[in-house]
């Protein structure tokens, strides 16, 4: 295929062929073209993505490339709807809670002259606080893999496992001259940061949890884990001090103790990651 040819009049087969993509001003992949079309119906890329397919330079946005124009057009109306379901729903659940504020204000007020008041003020506060965390967004940023230079640096890396044992992934040994024997890594960066990707939403109950624990939180909460070669995770750092050896780093230990990526060999690769809190 020569340079000068686009990527509306390649012939892509039935699979699609292998893109990358730009977000956030960084290029991903490449990764299948069912993997690009699963991010658009689920929001993550629109119309304006680039994309080019692999080995090509000439990055065009999706809505200029034939092959995607069907799933644009019905990623857009499956969104579209979905939006609209979303806001009946929040204004079903606006209803209720006005109509369940009003009920509560009158049970409270006989309450209180009957000396039980105070009891259902709290209960009354903590529901409502349960309410605001929910209503609280939590965005997930683009993971990205480390390189040598901002990967953790530690030879012996572990997890606990559901069954309580240890998982521990180690270099090689060390050669006669003293450094480690690392072998080149031999993994699919878009394999990698995909299974990151459709796996890390398991995450989301844990920070709504940290939120009930510490409303006032918002901000980034960082985090970075280890690809053991089996395919499981080794490794698990906090960036934040604050969450290390905490309940939230321990919920997202026995998460990640279910997670899978795909089999590889060679230097573990590192994932960096990040959920947004808050507007």
């Amino acid at each position: 295929m020569g340079a000068s040819t686009g990527p509306s009049s390649i012939d892509l087969g039935t699979g699609g062929g292998r893109w990358m993509f730009k977000d956030g001003g960084m290029v991903f992949g490449p990764i299948p073209a069912r993997m690009l079309i699963e991010k658009l119906y689920r929001g993550e890329i629109g119309p304006e993505t680039e994309v080019a397919l692999e080995d090509h330079e000439d990055f065009r946005s999706l809505r200029e490339i034939d092959f995607f124009t069907v799933h644009l057009a019905k990623a857009q109306a499956k969104l579209r709807v979905e939006r609209d379901e979303s806001r009946r729903a929040e204004q079903a659940r606006r209803r209720r809670y006005i109509r369940a504020a009003g009920a509560g204000a009158v049970l409270l007020a006989a309450l209180a002259v009957a000396g039980g008041g105070a009891y259902w003020a709290v209960k009354t506060r903590q529901r409502r606080l349960a309410d605001e965390v929910t209503e609280i967004p939590i965005t997930p940023n683009p993971p990205v893999l480390a390189t040598a230079e901002t990967r953790p640096h530690e030879d012996d890396v572990a997890i606990p496992t559901a069954a309580g044992t240890t998982r521990r992934e180690e270099h090689g040994p060390a050669p006669a001259g003293g450094s480690p024997d690392i072998v080149a890594a031999r993994y699919d960066k878009g394999s990698i940061i995909g299974a990151e990707a459709r796996q890390k939403g398991e995450l989301i109950p844990c920070i709504r949890d940290e939120l009930r624990r510490t409303p006032d939180f918002r901000g980034d909460i960082q985090f970075s884990l280890a690809v053991g070669n089996d395919g499981h995770v080794a490794k698990l750092w906090m960036e934040d001090a604050r969450f290390k050896d905490g309940p939230l780093e321990a919920c997202f230990r026995q998460a990640m103790d279910r997670w899978r990526f795909p089999l590889y060999e060679g230097e573990r690769a590192t994932v960096s990651d990040s959920f947004h809190v808050g507007r």
